[in-house]
């Protein structure tokens, strides 16, 4: 069984690599053709060429540099394996795996489970991802006016908001600064502070329709107007550049008050000039910002205010820090509206490949979902074109024209022959769907006595448009998208591997327990128990309570329910008082709580005396997450951190107290064990090991050994030294 594991695991990474190797093959460029080896058997040939080599060598790694390094003998031992992994599919299919009813049904619900996402990545995540990166590439500086109106407002308002921002660009066509007309015409809040100037900003930060249409224009053009979710925009292009890498930087910050006085002004700076001063004479920078700065935050941490970006401090201070140039350069005195500022940059992010920002990406326009609804709605209207969709324009009509507004989805249910017959759209050629199949989608989503309005039937008809056709193409991606293909077709050839190599290894190289005796037998020598220790451990809640613990055990000072001989006395002198006046009582009740006090007063005695850990274990230490109330358990050296501490130790050790998930636990080292042979029983699960590899070996060597020895198999070396190669 831990053999089977372990080769489950390594075919998974084996799907991984392949689910890799197919999209790399999809997005590189034409690769060769050349062969690299040929496998023959009778009625039977496979040829690996050169693209397929690479894309199964890479096992997705996106950097061709790390490739190329790799050695030809590399290469070799690779292609080696990989045939052995051909013949092992070719074994599977020729013992009929591939007919397997469960090796199907596998093979259809990974498909089921694969192909809407694979659909999505390729057509709406990867072109957008791809322009995402290369707008982040480049920044731009512009400036814009809006007229704000929301998505839903009526006709007049909308038409209002165009007309406001037609004039306001035909001012600035006409020669009129353009600060200007946005302190005059703009509604965007912040045009008071920065009239109308938005600084520089990269894909990624503005809604996407704005960002389109920047990233669309020339510097010095007026673009717009064009709609977002806020209303109407024009944009002024000042400037395009190469996008300004995130820096990590440092500040000391010598904070102002809210409303200051000159003397409070003259006062901080006059500390910030100190600082710096400090700081340029040799003095530690981060041990300053500790004690000195303002900031407190930041300060705790040496100033640090990790990487950031442009657009994410106050200008003053960005520019500022921005534009040191080197690790180690320190700014001079910035003002802000919080106070000054000494910056200290610590380090400039580089720019990273379109590879290594993917997921980043992925992240960032994952949440942006106004853009992938744009987006997926572009794709449908992609596929009708590609399938040719006509829809019939009086289907809807017809339908609509059957209800009021007192209609319910139970009213579906009476419609006639004619109207459930009639066409409502086709596509692909020979597809088509009527009303009645619109109306069977309906159903799944409203009860009869759900109310039913036009335009929920409109809405539900769009939406069944776009899931017949998004269904249509999941179901024909084989013949779209090559790659799906061949991934799919690794996926099968993978589980073919699992499939066969557990009947043929796997399940065959068990151990079984004579054969593990027989072994232990003539090996017992090879297993051994190491030094051990027994261990006792005490656990508490409170540190006061531990601390006493152990300087009981340690020092024998007792500091808990201790028993003084004083203590006895009072307590004998109030138990004695009451037992003569229950002497006097002849009751039942009476006579019984006689006898009580009694007892108690024969147990009495002093009890000052430091206690034994079981006793204070027995006493005090809690069973939850503990090894038991000092009940000891046998440890290993390097089993446990905590426990190693002990050894070296002499017997009867108690160790200070510790903290571990909001307990205090004490040890103490009971007895040192010392290193002897394993039984059969604690040397059985490496023995079963040690088996199972060894049979597991054997038979797989057979097998590909059998394998081999049915094939011709020819190996083109000078073809694999073309590998990777950028000139091939």
């Amino acid at each position: 069984m831990v053999r089977f594991n372990l080769e489950f695991k390594k075919l998974k990474l084996f799907f991984a690599a392949l689910f890799s190797a197919s999209i790399l093959t999809a997005c590189g460029g034409s690769l060769s053709q050349l062969p690299v080896a040929k496998i023959e058997q009778p009625g039977w040939e496979y040829a690996v060429d050169l693209q397929e080599f690479e894309s199964k060598y890479n096992d997705g790694t996106f950097f061709s540099d790390t490739l190329r390094r790799d050695t030809f003998a590399a290469y070799q031992d690779f292609l080696d394996k990989y045939i052995t992994f051909r013949l092992k599919v070719k074994d599977a299919q020729d013992r009929g795996f591939g007919q397997d009813p469960s090796l199907l049904q596998e093979l259809k619900d990974y498909r089921a489970q694969l192909a809407e996402p694979y659909l999505m990545e390729r057509a709406v995540m990867e072109k957008n991802l791809r322009d995402l990166y290369d707008k982040q590439q480049e920044e731009i500086n512009a400036s814009h006016i809006l007229a704000l109106v929301s998505s839903a407002a009526d006709p007049a308002d909308t038409l209002r908001a165009y007309q406001k921002i037609m004039e306001a660009r035909k001012l600035i066509l006409a020669g009129a600064p353009f600060d200007s007309v946005a302190l005059a015409f703009s509604e965007d809040p912040s045009v008071r502070q920065n009239k109308g100037n938005l600084g520089y900003f990269s894909g990624g930060m503005m809604v996407y329709q704005f960002e389109d249409a920047a990233y669309g224009g020339k510097v010095g053009e007026l673009v717009g107007p064009f709609r977002t979710r806020y209303g109407y925009h024009i944009v002024k292009i000042y400037d395009r550049r190469p996008k300004t890498q995130p820096i990590r930087a440092s500040h000391i910050m010598v904070a102002l008050p809210k409303s200051p006085t000159p003397s409070d002004t003259l006062k901080a700076y006059r500390k910030a000039e100190s600082i710096l001063r400090r700081i340029q004479k040799g003095e530690d920078f981060q041990s300053i910002a500790k004690k000195e700065s303002d900031d407190k935050l930041s300060g705790a941490r040496g100033g640090d205010l990790g990487l950031f970006g442009l657009n994410r401090m106050v200008k003053p201070f960005e520019t500022a820090a921005f534009a040191l140039k080197q690790a180690g350069d320190l700014s001079p005195i910035i003002r802000t509206p919080f106070g000054y500022h000494i910056i200290l940059l610590t380090g400039r992010e580089e720019p990273k490949s379109y590879d290594e920002s993917k997921e980043l990406l992925k992240r960032l326009l994952s949440r942006n979902s106004e853009k992938l609804k744009h987006e997926r709605d572009l794709f449908i209207q992609q596929l009708k074109e590609t399938y040719h969709f006509k829809e019939n324009e009086s289907a809807l009509p017809m339908l609509t024209a059957k209800i009021d507004s007192n209609s319910t989805f139970a009213q579906l249910d009476d419609l006639d022959d004619a109207t459930l017959g009639t066409v409502f759209f086709t596509f692909a050629e020979k597809q088509t769907r009527t009303l009645a199949d619109l109306i069977d989608f309906m159903k799944r989503f409203g009860g009869k006595n759900s109310l039913l309005t036009a335009d929920a039937i409109h809405q539900y008809a769009k939406q069944y448009v776009d899931e017949t056709l998004k269904s249509y193409e999941i179901d024909h991606l084989e013949a779209r998208y090559a790659d799906f293909t061949q991934l799919m077709e690794d996926y099968r050839d993978g589980v073919l591997l699992f499939k066969v190599s557990d009947e043929t290894v796997w399940s065959q190289a068990a151990a079984t327990d004579s054969a593990g005796r027989a072994y232990y037998a003539t090996h017992k020598g090879d297993f051994r128990l190491g030094e051990r220790m027994k261990v006792s451990e005490i656990v508490v809640s409170e540190k006061s309570l531990a601390d006493d613990i152990y300087n009981e055990l340690t020092q024998n000072i007792r500091q808990r329910d201790v028993v003084s001989a004083q203590d006895v006395k009072i307590q004998k002198r109030k138990i004695q008082a009451q037992l003569r006046k229950l002497k006097k009582r002849r009751d039942k009740k009476s006579q019984l709580k006689f006898q009580k006090l009694q007892e108690q007063l024969t147990g009495l005695q002093v009890d000052d005396q430091p206690r034994s850990f079981e006793a204070l274990a027995a006493r005090y230490s809690e069973t939850a997450d503990s090894l038991g109330s000092a009940e000891s358990a046998i440890f290993n050296r390097g089993e446990n951190r905590r426990v190693d501490k002990l050894f070296g130790k002499p017997v009867g050790f108690v160790a200070a107290p510790e903290s571990i998930n909001e307990r205090y636990r004490i040890m103490r080292l009971d007895i040192m064990l010392p290193p002897t042979e394993k039984t059969y029983e604690e040397a059985r699960t490496e023995i079963f090991s040690i088996l199972q590899e060894q049979n597991t070996r054997a038979l797989e060597t057979e097998w590909v050994n059998r394998l081999r020895a049915k094939s011709k198999i020819t190996v083109f070396e000078d073809n694999l030294k073309q590998a990777f190669k950028e000139d091939k």
